[in-house]
């Protein structure tokens, strides 16, 4: 009688941690379509959409930001500057966030989280092509 409601089951995505010749280990996350990367020499990690593998043009962006890492962490410093001048009350707190994560989920969205002195607020802007827009926070 209720044939119709059993689907056959889906073939199961398998997904294993791969080497990049510019990237190093880029590992899937179990439950979530996405891959992490660990920026080289820092703490910094980078989300990169996809299910079987990391989206191509996504894995590109993530190469070019690694590749002029020490660029994008000025013009991420600048960002945070600006936005100190602009929300005042929070000048302090902005001025000790540190980057976190940088989500890649398609060229025009994405976001980047920060660590901040108060672990109860998180810190995270928007990224859209290629740029950080934003600022603000949840508690």
């Amino acid at each position: 009688m209720f044939g119709w409601l059993k689907r056959p089951k889906a073939t199961p995505v398998v997904r294993e941690a791969r080497q990049d010749p510019v990237l190093g280990p880029i590992s899937p996350v179990d439950a979530a379509p996405e891959w992490f990367v660990q920026v080289p020499g820092s703490d910094v990690t980078i989300s990169i959409a996809g299910v079987a593998e990391p989206r191509q043009d996504m894995l590109a962006h993530a190469r070019e930001i690694v590749g002029s890492f020490a660029e994008f962490r000025r013009r991420i410093a600048q960002f945070l500057q600006e936005q100190a001048r602009t929300m005042p009350a929070w000048a302090p707190e902005i001025a000790q966030l540190e980057l976190e994560t940088i989500y890649l989920w398609a060229p025009d969205a994405g976001m980047i989280y920060f660590r901040g002195p108060d672990e109860y607020r998180v810190w995270r802007c928007d990224y859209a092509g290629g740029l950080p827009v934003g600022l603000g926070f949840d508690s």
